[in-house]
């Protein structure tokens, strides 16, 4: 729980929070003129600053960092049940300071300092996706949910994220936001991970199987035709050079020019690959390089996954042991080349004598006839072959691209019945999110509202919908029967104990539906031990109607106005 935000500077506004509602309200000055807004008091700068506490990476365009560049943020809370405060400055945003018993955190203090112990921020990330989220301390870089990409549900910033009720960033992947929602929903979520690489491959193998209908190996029937074709008369011209016979003087000279043949094609065939091997011993050497291990770190920011510092520093090691591999390689390799080019500088030499010595022969036989019949069978039986042996392995390739696609279906299969199983053992988990829902959607329509939970063969598919009779809003409110639900659902697995909205979310909602959204988050809150903290407009919560018994006044924990910079949160102005 929340408890207090404040900072060593005194310009800062500090704020008390309690359990239930808690409501941050930005007041406009009778004075202001139509040009005047509250953009800049500091209503969602307020929700930055917790989420900073609370271990998000510094935005530079949402607080103003550079005038506020000494100050130290502190946020007195509890947690593991424990008095805490968490300490974290704009100088050194890697390192957080706690102050307090920390001796149930899943991570130990790496030292302590005069007023604290210290972690990471690495390290406190991943003590609250503990705490608060039942997360394993000793995942790394993986396809599991991380604490950041959860906490957006319980504290949504961005305008953005409050689109959709099942994702706070538009542009997180589809199968991120299955992963997020199913393991918040308590769903087997391991599945859509095996589901994205299954689709993943079957989509690369599917893009070799539409070369290979397009004819780029050639179509099956007809390499099965052309095959059989070739290797019958393979086999009759073979019996036709075996058969050949020439003028009986000449009989040694030929077998003499076979033999030479025989050992040039063999000599020949150990230059291709002596060649080749060569070829890719350069390429190796001029296209090998470091790993950018940044562009990985980046790459998974841009997700939404953020990496921390062990990450960023394991990254680092691999990096350089990368490096030492790539030299040792490099030396091991262009040994190899050396060695190579001698070979065929040798083999060369050897081929040209044989050459040379064929050649005479040659010239023998020709004077004779009897060479040109016997080229143009060897010239054609040669021919045949290398044909043979193309067409061979364009089926083999065929071939495996069938089996490789077939044991994908065959692997989909089973992860679509495994995940039916899976799912209808989460019935009654799914059934008790579906009744908080509807409990929710009732309180502020009288309607029970419907919250699907559905499989489609290896997807997960969610939606929400509420009969709102023609008021206004409905989207933000499912938004908020769903986060209120996924609140309640954690809190009774004493997980995290607050649910934050921004004014954002009651923008376009009719005010019987606010201030009944407003009493049932309160009374929810209380009963869960826990806090709904929300950011409002004065003259909007001035225009809710409550009942009689509940009086807002009661509830506002800080006024923010903007008559006087020293009446924001932060003391000054921001645009």
């Amino acid at each position: 729980m929340i408890n207090k935000i404040y900072a060593n500077d005194p310009h800062f506004r500090p704020v008390e929070l309690q359990k239930g509602l808690n409501v941050i309200s930005a007041e406009q000055s009778e004075t202001a003129n139509t040009g005047d807004t509250r953009n800049g008091v500091g209503k969602t700068t307020l929700i930055h600053i917790i989420d900073f506490c609370l271990g998000a990476d510094l935005r530079t365009n949402k607080i103003p960092f550079r005038k506020i560049r000494e100050w130290t943020f502190s946020m007195d809370m509890t947690l593991a049940n424990q008095q805490i405060t968490v300490r974290r400055s704009i100088s050194d945003p890697k390192k957080i300071i706690i102050v307090g018993n920390c001796s149930d955190f899943p991570i130990s203090p790496n030292r302590d300092v005069i007023d604290g112990q210290t972690y990471t921020l690495d390290e406190w990330r991943k003590i609250l996706g503990a705490l608060y989220f039942g997360l394993s301390v000793n995942d790394e870089i993986s396809e599991t949910p991380s604490y950041r990409s959860l906490i957006g549900y319980f504290l949504r910033k961005e305008k953005s994220a409050y689109n959709v009720e099942f994702t706070y960033f538009p542009q997180i992947p589809s199968y991120q936001k299955q992963i997020n929602n199913a393991y918040l929903l308590g769903l087997k979520w391991e599945h859509v991970y095996t589901s994205k690489k299954q689709n993943n491959q079957e989509k690369e193998t599917n893009k070799h199987q539409k070369f290979a209908k397009e004819g780029f190996f050639g179509k099956q029937s007809e390499l099965d035709n052309n095959i059989v074709y070739l290797t019958a008369k393979i086999q009759q011209q073979e019996k036709s050079i075996r058969e050949f016979r020439v003028h009986e003087q000449l009989s040694e000279t030929q077998k003499q020019a076979d033999t030479l043949t025989s050992q040039m094609k063999e000599l020949s065939k150990r230059l291709y690959r002596a060649k080749r091997q060569l070829n890719q011993y350069k390429d190796s050497i001029r296209s090998e390089d470091l790993s950018d291990s940044l562009s990985v770190s980046e790459l998974y920011e841009q997700m939404g996954i953020e990496l921390g510092d062990r990450v960023n520093r394991r990254l680092s090691d691999v990096k350089r042991f990368h490096e030492q591999i790539l030299e040792n390689r490099q030396e091991f390799l262009k040994t190899e080349i050396l060695e190579l080019e001698t070979t065929i500088q040798y083999t060369e030499k050897q081929y040209k004598a044989k050459d040379s010595e064929r050649s005479e022969l040659l010239g023998i036989l020709n004077t004779h006839g009897a060479l040109e019949d016997y080229n143009k069978l060897r010239n054609e039986f040669d021919k045949m072959q290398r044909e043979l042996e193309r067409l061979s392995e364009n089926k083999s390739m065929i071939k495996d691209i069938d089996e490789k696609l077939a044991t994908i279906k065959v692997d989909k299969a089973k992860l679509e019945s495994l995940m039916q199983r899976d799912f209808a053992s989460t019935n009654e988990i799914q059934q008790k999110c579906i009744e908080i829902f509807q409990e929710n959607s009732t309180a502020l329509y009288n309607v029970p509202g419907k919250l699907k939970i559905e499989i489609n063969k290896t997807t997960y598919k969610f939606s929400t919908d509420i009969d709102a009779g023609g008021s206004e809003g409905k989207q933000s409110m499912q938004i908020f029967c769903y986060d209120l639900m996924l609140f309640e659902r954690w809190r009774n697995n004493e997980g995290i104990d607050f649910l934050i909205h921004d004014s954002t979310l009651y923008d376009s909602v009719d005010n019987r539906q606010v201030a009944k959204a407003l009493e049932h988050a309160h009374q929810k809150a209380l009963k869960l031990n826990g806090q709904y903290i929300c950011m409002f407009n004065s003259d909007d919560l001035q225009n809710l109607k409550f009942s009689q018994s509940f009086n807002i006044t009661d509830y506002i924990r800080l006024i923010l106005k903007d008559k006087n910079p020293e009446d924001s949160l932060l003391g000054f102005r921001y645009d």
